[in-house]
């Protein structure tokens, strides 16, 4: 039996990791762009999405690092990828989450906001 992770299910391979924290980088350096326009219907939407495309980058960038870190403690690689997800993860708490909720959020708070066919449902 083997007990070790199949990172597979979620990045082929390292390169494909890499990638996708590339990619994750950049969306993140945008979210302070936002700062004091998320009163406006359009702006709010279009964070919302920015926020959907990181989070859905963020989970899996760090759970594999993190579950590859798991595999081999020792390997000092393995440890700064994990340590890499991690300030991504960090900042974009730092960046994104709180600063949404404490810049915008507030005002839709309760509401259902419909976009398209999007429908952002605020309940703090």
């Amino acid at each position: 039996m083997n007990n070790q992770w199949n990172l597979k299910n979620i990045f082929e391979n390292d390169q494909e990791w890499e990638l996708a924290i590339e990619k994750l980088t950049p969306l993140i350096e945008k979210i302070p762009s936002y700062k004091g326009r998320l009163n406006e219907k359009e702006t709010f939407h279009e964070f919302m999405l920015l926020d959907l495309e990181i989070a859905m980058l963020i989970m899996p960038i760090y759970s594999y690092a993190h579950l590859a870190s798991d595999l081999n403690r020792k390997d000092i690689n393995l440890t700064q990828k994990m340590q890499r997800a991690y300030i991504s993860f960090m900042k974009y708490a730092v960046d994104g989450i709180y600063f949404g909720k404490t810049e915008g959020y507030n005002e839709y708070k309760g509401k259902d906001l419909k976009f398209d066919c999007h429908i952002c449902i605020i309940d703090f």
